[in-house]
Order: C-alpha cells, then sequence, then structure tokens
C-alpha cells in the first residue's frame, strides 16, 4: 500500500473530472446548464456536443471513460453521482459562513482558500482487492486524517500496473462550516499504510518501515527520491522591490508618490493610473511565475532522473553481489584493488561496506553536480522568486500599504467631481480607521519596532481627523 497525497485545490469539478478522466468543461457551454438541463439550449448544446463526440477520432490504445473507471462511491453526500457529488461540495464551500451562523460557531477567521484534499491508495503489484476492501481502506484513511465526518468522492481506476482508488475529499464540514485542521497528513498516511500491511500479513515496502522507526526514535528522515524536493529550489529570493518593473509601472508609481496630475493625465487621473499599475504588476508577476513554473518542472525531471539511475547503481550492486562472478565484476569495477580480490571472492561485510561507501560517495559527487548545474542555468536566465516576509515583517508591510492608499486617496483629484471627491475622502477616512485599529492591536514591542522604524523612514502625511470648513472645501473641488 502506497498513499500518495496530491496537491491541495480550488476546484472539486477540476478534481472529480480528472480521477474520471473528463477534460475540462468547455467554455462554451451556456452559464444555465447547470440550473436547467431540461431547456431547449441545453439538451441542443448536449445533443451538439455528443455528436462531435462521436466525430472525434479515437487514438490507437485509447480508452473510454468507462473503460478506466472501475467504480465509484460517495461519502456523506446525498447523491451517488460524482459528478453532482463535486457540486455539492462546492456550494458547501460557498455558504459556509451561513452553515457557521446556523450552527452558533464563530465567523472569525479568513477564507479557506484550498478545500480541495486529493490523495490516492495504490496497493502493491499482484494484489487484488475486492471492492469492499478498498472501501474500507479508504473509509480508515479518512478517519486517520481526521476526515471522517467531510463529503468525499472516491474512483477506483483499473488502468496501471496496480489497483488504485482516488479520494477527493472537502475540508469544510456540512454541519457547521467548519475547516478540517491537516498537517503532516502524508505521515499519518505513511504510519496508517504500514499498519495496513502488517494487518494483512506482508510488508511490501520495507524501505518505509524503517524510516517510520526512524522517526519514532525522533530523527528527520525524508525518502531519497523525495530530496529534490529541496534541491531544485535554486531560485535566488529577493525583495519584493528588486523583482525589476516594466518602464511604463515605474512612471506611473512616480507620477503618484509626485502627485504630478500632468503626467497622471495619461491614464486619465489617479484612480486610473492606479488600476492600470495594478494591472501591469499582476501581468508581470503571472509571467514570472510561468517561468518559475517551467523551470521547476524542468529541474524536477532531472532530478527524478538522477534518482532513478541511482536507485538502479544500489540495485545493481546488492544483486552481483549475491554472485562470485559479480563480486569480480565489482571489484573491477571499483579499482581493480588486489588486496580486496580475496575479500570480495570470500564475501566479507567490510569490502562490501567499502564498496557501498564508495558508490554513495560518487552519488553525492553526481547530486551536488547537477545541483551546481541548475544553480549556474537559474543564474544565467535570472529568474527569481519573491522573499515571503513572516507574519511580523507582513504586517508591517500592510500598515505601510494602507498609509500610501490614506495618503493617496486624500489629495484632491481634478479629474473627478465634486462627488467623486467625496467619495474619495470617505474611503481615505474608513480606511484610515481600519490602520489605527490595527496599529493599536499590535503588541508593545511590534509598536515600538514601528515606531523606530518610522522615525527612520518617516511615513506618508496623512490628513488630521478633525478638518476645518475650509479643508472640506478643498475636498469638495475648486469654489466657484
Amino acid at each position: 500500500m502506497i498513499a500518495t497525497v496530491h496537491a491541495a485545490g480550488t476546484s472539486f469539478g477540476g478534481a472529480v473530472g480528472y480521477c474520471l478522466g473528463e477534460e475540462r468543461e468547455r467554455s462554451d457551454a451556456p452559464p444555465d446548464l447547470e440550473e436547467n438541463r431540461a431547456s431547449p439550449e441545453a439538451r441542443a448544446w448536449e445533443q451538439g456536443v455528443a455528436e462531435l463526440e462521436a466525430q472525434r477520432p479515437q487514438a490507437d490504445g485509447s480508452r473510454e471513460v468507462a473503460d478506466r473507471v472501475e467504480w465509484s462511491e460517495t461519502v456523506n453526500l446525498a447523491t451517488d453521482d460524482p459528478r453532482r457529488a463535486a457540486r455539492q461540495m462546492a456550494a458547501t464551500v460557498e455558504y459556509a459562513g451561513e452553515l457557521k451562523r446556523l450552527a452558533g460557531v464563530g465567523a472569525g477567521g479568513r477564507k479557506l482558500e484550498k478545500p480541495v484534499v486529493h490523495y490516492s491508495l495504490n496497493w502493491a503489484e499482484g494484489e487484488t482487492p475486492e471492492r469492499w476492501e478498498m472501501r474500507a481502506a479508504v473509509g480508515a484513511s479518512l478517519e486517520v486524517l481526521g476526515l471522517g465526518d467531510r463529503q468525499a468522492v472516491m474512483v477506483a481506476h483499473n488502468d496501471g500496473v496496480t489497483p488504485h482508488v482516488h479520494v477527493v475529499v472537502n475540508r469544510i464540514s456540512a454541519e457547521d462550516g467548519r475547516a478540517a485542521k491537516l498537517g503532516q497528513d502524508w505521515l499519518k498516511l505513511s504510519r496508517w499504510a504500514e499498519s495496513y500491511e502488517r494487518s494483512r500479513g506482508r510488508i511490501y515496502c520495507e524501505r518505509r518501515v524503517e524510516h517510520n522507526r526512524r522517526r519514532s526514535l525522533g530523527e528527520f528522515v525524508k525518502d531519497r527520491r523525495s530530496e529534490a524536493a529541496g534541491r531544485f529550489r535554486r531560485l535566488p529570493a529577493v525583495e519584493r522591490e528588486q523583482m525589476g518593473r516594466s518602464e511604463e509601472v515605474e512612471r506611473i508609481k512616480q507620477a503618484i508618490v509626485s502627485a504630478d496630475t500632468r503626467a497622471l493625465e495619461e491614464w486619465g487621473g489617479l484612480n486610473e493610473a492606479m488600476g492600470r499599475s495594478i494591472a501591469l504588476e499582476k501581468e508581470e508577476e503571472a509571467k514570472r511565475r510561468r517561468e518559475r513554473q517551467a523551470l521547476d518542472r524542468k529541474h524536477r525531471g532531472e532530478w527524478r532522473e538522477l534518482y532513478r539511475k541511482q536507485e538502479g547503481d544500489r540495485a545493481r550492486q546488492a544483486e552481483e553481489w549475491q554472485s562470485l562472478g559479480g563480486r569480480v565484476k565489482q571489484w573491477r569495477e571499483q579499482g581493480r584493488h588486489w588486496g580486496e580480490l580475496a575479500g570480495a571472492i570470500r564475501g566479507k561485510s567490510e569490502v562490501i561496506e567499502r564498496w557501498v561507501g564508495r558508490l554513495e560517495q560518487s552519488h553525492r559527487e553526481e547530486r551536488a553536480g547537477l545541483g551546481r548545474e541548475q544553480g549556474r542555468e537559474v543564474r544565467e536566465l535570472g529568474v527569481l522568486r519573491e522573499r515571503r516576509p513572516g507574519y511580523r515583517e507582513a504586517r508591517f508591510e500592510k500598515i505601510q500599504r494602507s498609509r500610501e492608499y490614506v495618503a493617496s486617496m486624500s489629495r484632491y483629484d481634478p479629474k473627478s467631481s465634486m462627488w467623486g471627491n467625496r467619495i474619495r475622502l470617505e474611503s481615505a477616512r474608513k480606511a484610515q480607521d481600519k490602520l489605527e485599529a490595527m496599529i493599536r492591536s499590535l503588541p508593545e514591542g511590534d509598536r515600538k519596532e514601528l515606531e523606530r522604524r518610522d522615525r527612520e523612514h518617516p511615513p506618508p502625511v496623512l490628513p488630521q481627523r478633525e478638518t476645518s470648513p475650509t479643508q472640506e472645501q478643498s475636498w469638495s473641488g475648486p469654489s466657484r
């Protein structure tokens, strides 16, 4: 039994569709198709899609969805259809706040961004578990993760070498709207999978047993195959200001900071300039993210191939040590030291330990070489990643952004009308109230640190709380 935890997601339809082998929903589908499948437009659209699918040529060796999926079931849901189950789970997430209110639970906390939990259970080659056995294993794994009362969909596949079942779970409770807390789920599933194999009377993964034993003693153990997850992340982390911005964004930022109305007229005023700046920054961030993901996939593949090759070297060495001819072959590859030949023929343990050490040393050199090569590639391409600040720094940055927003919205905009300037003033006042409440909520040490930073780098000047009639007149526009 191998339990694989996949990345958390945001779309139940996408996760369930992947498990069913379906393509993503077409963008030309009528928006009310799910709500009104009996309408003539919906029936016509579905009929047209069915005709197109029937005319599409099938490649050799392709499999239909019905052939790939062995069976599917739902847990804690009012339907057995996995597609409708996905919509019900999405509705549970959408109305989580209302569920909390009805259950008398506090509505505090931020909204859960990735409520989709996806993992799979893979049996060993040669095992043929029955449907009830797979269903029982899924139920036990859900209990281990603390998700036994959550909505879930399980889909069993028969298109691989080994039987396996995918599980898509909703972290949000359908009873009170609270999100389940997950932590070290892959370690929990690893220990559970070991106990599952013991209960069936045979251990298929000996390495996992050794790793769990060492973890129980307090050691930090990481499988060789997953070491690349830390090694391939060689992208230099820099501050956001060092990421680089386009010339247009730089000109907009400079015009906003200097309150240059003539320069802002190029983008239609202050509000339009700020919107344009935000849109451009999002485009630049999306481009950098695509570059990082492409390099990430390339580096992951290189580490994967290297570890497969090294695992093959270890397995070949262990197999050749079992025979006399294999030991002689290893002796030749190890440099033909005459002092080791007699020990190799007799099968002495100190000789094989020496050879294993040499093999591991060569493997470490291979990994270090690949790391240096990837680091050189990163520097040549100039792919960077933003340094994520800690919780304290993130709050200081949020305070600084709020100050800049209040200062920018407090300025008179000649392109806006009298009513528009009053709206800007009201928005600035509300933002300033939240800003002051945020500063008051800081611990004493953080407030002192904020005061120290303000002395070194004075923040933008904010409007006074009490305004005079002449100031009110300047906010409402020029006098006539």
